[in-house]
């Protein structure tokens, strides 16, 4: 059984057990059950908080691709889209290899994606703001793929849920000043 425990247990012991976890949990990951896909990414998500070796070795076997492969698998349950976004956030912050890679992989696409399938879903939408914010502050390609296909979501997190989640709304406002620095020029 995949756990967080397991998962960082096996990230600070032998190689056979990390391709040992490595390839369950990438399994689970893009599993056509939404459950145990849901499952997985709380789990990763858990063992790679603030673990910075455990996060390394996640994003050396793959596990943004499976990420937004299980994103894309299970796009109509709001769910799995709130865990996997979370994880991707997780992975994400301060691993500069994860954040260079996500525009080509996908991540920002799948971002996208979740909150146009759960347009009425507060925590999708906080979420993908949190996530967004997370890669498109840490690397400059990240803001760019967020200028081209982030800008209208961002907009309407600001327009709608100012008095909801004054948080997301303020961070989804710093972003879209942060996207127009970019395209004036201002942040190169």
């Amino acid at each position: 059984s995949l756990s967080p425990e397991a998962m960082a247990s096996s990230s600070s012991s032998s190689s056979d057990s990390k391709e040992a976890w490595s390839a369950e949990a990438l399994a689970m990951m893009r599993s056509t059950d939404a459950e145990a896909c849901a499952s997985a990414f709380d789990a990763l998500s858990k063992a790679i908080f603030n673990e910075r070796e455990a996060k390394a070795h996640a994003g050396d076997a793959g596990a943004l691709i499976a990420l937004v492969d299980g994103l894309g698998a299970h796009r109509k349950d709001a769910g799995v889209q709130v865990k996997g976004l979370k994880c991707v956030r997780h992975l994400c912050f301060r691993n500069p290899l994860a954040c260079a890679s996500a525009p080509s992989i996908g991540a920002i696409r799948a971002i996208v994606d979740a909150v146009e399938a759960h347009a009425d879903n507060r925590d999708v939408r906080a979420e993908a703001v949190w996530t967004l914010s997370t890669l498109a502050l840490s690397y400059e390609a990240c803001l760019v793929a967020a200028s081209r296909t982030a800008y209208d979501l961002l907009q309407d997190v600001v327009a709608h849920d100012k008095e909801d989640d004054p948080k997301t709304t303020a961070m989804a406002t710093f972003l879209l000043k942060k996207i127009a620095e970019w395209r004036c020029g201002g942040n190169r």
